[in-house]
């Protein structure tokens, strides 16, 4: 005890490791800015199946089928996911196989890969990226509809070129 009862060596002062107010994840900590309501796939986990909810899923292992969430869905640098995957916003920093469809937007991170098709209205993809695919943007309303391909065209140059080159007709050697 030192001077008037307090004691020599107080202990520092504890600082939160989550922001003020707002709620903690029991069963430990947490990556920084992962929401409370996530669902973790923490490194080194394995899940084969189907992943269904309200709450975000943040992937750091591995997963085998499809994810659906009406959060956001994060595949981490090291996580691994062999299969579709739906969510608010999809960030991709790790490995995906499967469609990826959002109904805000789909983020691809440097060092990501994604083979797949993209169906959001919003992509990004970010210089270090892998992507393989194609890319379907649509308003937020039509965003559980699959594009239509019933072999209708615009009549533009622009739309009858996409559909020769989807075709496999390239023009190469035509007499225009």
């Amino acid at each position: 005890m030192g001077l008037f009862g307090k004691p020599r060596n107080p202990a520092p002062p504890k600082v939160p490791d989550h922001e003020p107010g707002r709620p903690v994840a029991s069963g430990g900590s947490r990556p920084s800015g992962t929401p409370a309501s996530t669902t973790i796939v923490a490194r080194g986990g394995e899940i084969e199946g189907r992943i269904a909810g309200e709450a975000g899923v943040r992937v750091e292992g591995r997963v085998t089928g499809e994810i659906k969430s009406s959060g956001a869905v994060v595949v981490a640098s090291e996580g691994t996911v062999r299969g579709d995957v739906h969510g608010l916003v999809v960030t991709v920093a790790g490995s995906v196989e499967g469609n990826v469809s959002a109904a805000e937007r789909v983020e691809l991170a440097p060092g990501g890969n994604l083979v797949g098709d993209i169906m959001a209205p919003r992509v990004h993809i970010a210089e270090g990226a892998m992507f393989e695919g194609q890319v379907h943007m649509q308003k937020r309303t039509d965003r559980a509809k699959p594009p239509r391909n019933d072999g209708a065209t615009s009549g533009s140059k622009a739309s009858s070129t996409r559909e020769a080159r989807r075709r496999g007709n390239t023009g190469a050697g035509r007499n225009s």
